[in-house]
């Protein structure tokens, strides 16, 4: 009996060293072989661990396109900090709307004063709720197209595993490959999947009137501090569609 228990568990062993070796699938019809620890020992010493060196965008840029480079970088930082922005009003909208509202039913996904961790669409469709229940003036029906199409772009760039410079004359441009089962393949305008100067200025105008819309309603509802207002005029409601 001893002699049968080791022997299975050495043809255990060998099954589980082969399923390693093949990506964690069992290849049919396939033996069991004996290995010595030190033949697994010996394979792995002879792979290098991570394969070469991370190529960064950096150095895809030539040198005489570093300036321009430059304009699009800060014109990207502007576009994630208005992202960031744009969340942190819309949650103060909503939880200075309930602390006004205490008797409302109106069902929504707050903790106490604070907006919890949800989905960014369902801040922006909790925003609309609220805004339509307390009748605040404005055309808002482009609104969650807008808001999607800033959030694409934003996530687009802040997810991006790889970047790469495809610069044409006196044009910066950034290209993010793709990859299997990744869900950002048609984020951009087009499908399209490289940053240019014109589609970082056009999202952030978006955002901008996204931001201008929610700071309307918090004036509109006599709202007051929160997080860091956009500088447009509040003597009505923003236009309908952002400046293209």
């Amino acid at each position: 009996m001893p002699h049968q228990l080791h022997s299975r568990r050495r043809v255990t062993c060998d099954y589980e060293r082969r399923k390693v070796s093949h990506g964690g699938r069992h290849r049919p019809g396939g033996r069991a072989t004996q290995h010595t620890d030190t033949d697994t020992l010996s394979s792995r010493r002879s792979s290098p661990p991570y394969g070469g060196k991370v190529r960064l965008l950096s150095d895809s840029i030539p040198e005489d396109d570093q300036t321009l480079y430059g304009e699009l970088a800060i014109e990207l930082l502007d576009l994630l900090v208005l992202w960031d922005r744009l969340l942190d009003n819309l949650s103060w909208f909503a939880s200075e709307w309930r602390a006004a509202h205490p008797d409302d039913s109106t069902e929504m996904p707050i903790a106490g004063q604070h907006v919890p961790r949800i989905r960014d669409v369902d801040r922006c469709t909790i925003f609309l709720r609220l805004a339509n229940k307390s009748s605040v003036t404005g055309d808002r029906s482009d609104f969650v197209a807008v808001f999607n199409r800033v959030k694409d772009t934003r996530h687009h760039v802040a997810h991006a595993m790889a970047m790469n410079a495809m610069s044409l004359p006196g044009q910066a441009r950034i290209g993010i490959p793709y990859y299997n089962g990744n869900r950002r393949v048609k984020s951009l305008d087009g499908g399209k999947s490289v940053i240019t100067l014109a589609l970082v200025g056009k999202r952030k105008r978006a955002a901008v009137w996204l931001i201008d819309h929610v700071e309307w309603a918090r004036v509109s509802e006599g709202q007051s501090g929160g997080p860091l207002a956009s500088d447009a005029p509040r003597s009505g409601p923003p236009a309908a569609h952002p400046r293209p």
